[in-house]
């Protein structure tokens, strides 16, 4: 490739490569710089936003997650890296010590989190048998419609096959009939 580039090739490689709709941002970044230095606008200022500035603008930064800037962005990711959090609580088994204090009340906290596995086994297992009746059932309506088909196809010959046989045998009246005459005529 050669030093220059034009601005088409550079969004080609900006968006679309190595594959559709993944973004290299130093080409994209060399993109908008230069429309920017073409455009001799590079010196405009713009007014933002409140939501635009906090979006973009780190925020204050918290004590206690001094590494991290606060925008709307992080916030979202703090939302969602806690929302994940608590998914896999949620799925995660009860560790011993929350067994131990639940059995204590009139709970059987064992039992029903066996319970919970069988039902999620037999979940799973119902899961792959109704994919298998699926599967089956497809493999049934493949196998109809080419039965169809290949009936459709026979019963076409058979008509093909009835419609020259009643030629053959119109023919064979035919012949019948002129060689009766003819030995009526010859006989006669």
């Amino acid at each position: 490739m050669s030093g220059s580039v034009t601005f088409k090739e550079l969004l080609n490689l900006a968006i679309g490569s190595p594959e559709l709709g993944a973004v290299n941002f130093n080409a994209l970044y060399s993109l908008l710089y230069g429309l920017l230095e073409q455009l001799q606008v590079g010196d405009v200022r713009r007014k933002l936003s409140q939501e635009e500035r906090e979006f973009i603008l780190p925020g204050p930064v918290n004590v206690a997650d001094s590494e991290k800037p606060s925008s709307l962005f992080h916030h979202l990711q703090d939302k969602v890296a806690r929302m994940e959090a608590r998914l896999q609580h949620l799925d995660a088994l009860p560790s011993s010590d929350s067994l131990l204090q639940a059995s204590q009340s009139q709970k059987r906290p064992v039992e029903e989190m066996w319970q919970l596995m069988q039902l999620k086994k037999k979940t799973e297992m119902n899961e792959d048998g109704v994919n298998k009746v699926m599967s089956s059932l497809q493999e049934l309506l493949n196998t109809f419609n080419s039965l169809k088909q290949a009936n459709a196809l026979i019963q076409d010959r058979l008509d093909s096959l009835s419609d020259q046989m009643t030629k053959v045998r119109h023919q064979q009246c035919l012949e019948q009939e002129s060689s009766h005459r003819w030995r009526l005529l010859r006989d006669g």
